[in-house]
């Protein structure tokens, strides 16, 4: 497959003057390059599952895709968790009259 950081290297903001602009443009492309590495990934391992694996049938195929998407989600979930940045806000105040009442 062809290298993606040789793409990311076109990205030419100089026309931009407005650097919060600019700034949202760069966080656009980087947000779609990681989404399109993250494509990349699952469609290598599903090519490399249907080279490995004899499939007898198309649901096979199917349930087997299926655990490979969720492990996906799974793994970015936790990715997210990890390295999402610390909330600074206070959580939420129950509405009141909600308390639980205590017996």
């Amino acid at each position: 497959m062809s290298d993606l950081s040789s793409q990311n290297q076109g990205l030419d903001l100089r026309m931009v003057d407005d650097p919060g602009v600019r700034q949202a443009l760069r966080s656009m492309q980087q947000h779609f390059s990681e989404k399109l590495k993250a494509q990349q990934a699952q469609i290598d391992a599903m090519l490399d599952l249907l080279i490995e694996k004899n499939f007898t049938s198309l649901g096979e195929l199917k349930r087997e895709v299926a655990k490979i998407q969720q492990n996906a989600q799974r793994a970015e979930r936790l990715h997210q968790a990890l390295f999402a940045p610390p909330s600074t806000t206070a959580p939420p105040a129950p509405a009141p009259g909600m308390h639980a009442a205590v017996k």
